[in-house]
């Protein structure tokens, strides 16, 4: 990060104290159309989009993904530790690459997002749980509605554990 971006960002962080300062953050999407999508991976050094490995359940991130209106204007949803390590950020108007980092990928012709394209979010909504016992709730899914008549999009963060046995 640098510069303005990285003031603004960390600012916006900052100022995430609350649940309802961090949902009023999130309505920021509500009326945003969708025009492009990039998701942003770890680099393996391997060539492979390891977000595909599993096309029957959906696309799965290391790190984010940006939204992009047909304005330029931006949002970075992306996996930090705002209120705890394993949460979700959301960045408006602060470029991906002040917030994300790796490899990016566009797919916006991807068949999973082209019938949300150039559609207004109509709801937002955020899901708080806590992954461990002791841990207090923080956002980890957000529900975004496109259309009434259309599914929604999920994007949730997930860890992945070892069973114990």
């Amino acid at each position: 990060m640098s510069g303005l971006a990285d003031a603004h960002s960390m600012s916006q962080r900052a100022n995430m104290k609350t649940r309802a300062e961090y949902d009023a953050n999130l309505k920021q999407l509500v009326g945003f159309a969708i025009e492009r999508v990039v998701y942003f991976e770890l680099d393996y050094q391997d060539g492979r989009q390891y977000f595909r490995d599993y096309p029957e359940t959906g696309h799965f991130l290391d790190f984010g993904v940006e939204l992009i209106d047909a304005t330029g204007r931006t949002v970075c949803l992306t996996w930090d530790s705002t209120f705890f390590q394993y949460g979700m950020g959301v960045y408006v108007d602060i470029s991906s690459a002040d917030v994300l980092a790796g490899l990016s990928y566009d797919v916006t012709n991807d068949p999973e997002w082209t019938p949300f394209l150039r559609r207004k979010i109509v709801a937002v909504e955020s899901y708080w749980t806590g992954i461990f016992d002791s841990m207090a709730p923080t956002p980890r899914r957000l529900l975004i509605h496109k259309t009434y008549e259309l599914p929604s999009i999920t994007i949730a963060v997930s860890i992945f554990r070892r069973p114990s046995f």
